[in-house]
């Protein structure tokens, strides 16, 4: 288990009643420490954008991330959620921290600004709202066990390509770009 990880909820069981947000989530790790792991779900859209949450400027596309400071807590406000950007883009990885190879996170005001420059668009980002968490060894515990959780293995090109789908989502897809023809 290492930053850049993918971590998969097994489907049923614990996830299906209770925490329905984790139900087949893909979780990718972005930070590991000896007092804490935290991810996000890469897997979770929603039809939020910023200017739900009254953000000035042009509307951002909000995934969730996770149920740590998230879009689950009633009534939060913008300032107060845990929010990151995911992206591809090399051409920002200085402003930036790879998370895996050709995949990198940074706050979302610095993604801000960089669209306020014009050195950026909006939808070269994917804005997560809130984190997963996990407390001291309580991941790798319940990797050992087997459940609720399964590591998978990724290419960067599959991973990468997926992103890049999420954020554009063509009006049509031909079979190889969703993967039937692997």
């Amino acid at each position: 288990l290492e930053r850049g990880s993918l971590v998969l909820s097994q489907p049923g069981g614990f996830f299906s009643w209770r925490q329905r947000y984790f139900h087949k989530a893909a979780i990718l790790i972005i930070h590991r420490s000896g007092a804490a792991d935290l991810g996000v779900i890469l897997n979770r859209p929603t039809a939020l954008t910023t200017a739900h949450f009254g953000v000035e400027g042009p509307p951002w596309r909000i995934w969730y991330g996770g149920d740590c400071s998230s879009l689950t807590t009633p009534s939060v406000k913008w300032s107060e959620m845990s929010t990151c950007c995911l992206h591809t883009m090399e051409a920002y990885a200085e402003f930036s921290q790879e998370v895996f190879r050709g995949i990198y996170i940074m706050s979302f005001q610095g993604a801000r600004n960089l669209v306020e420059r014009g050195e950026a668009e909006a939808n070269d980002f994917m804005v997560m709202a809130g984190l997963c968490g996990w407390g001291k060894d309580q991941l790798e515990k319940e990797l050992a066990r087997g459940s609720p959780w399964t590591m998978a293995a990724v290419s960067r090109f599959t991973l990468t390509k997926e992103l890049n789908l999420a954020r554009w989502p063509p009006r049509s897809l031909r079979a190889e770009q969703v993967g039937l023809d692997n």
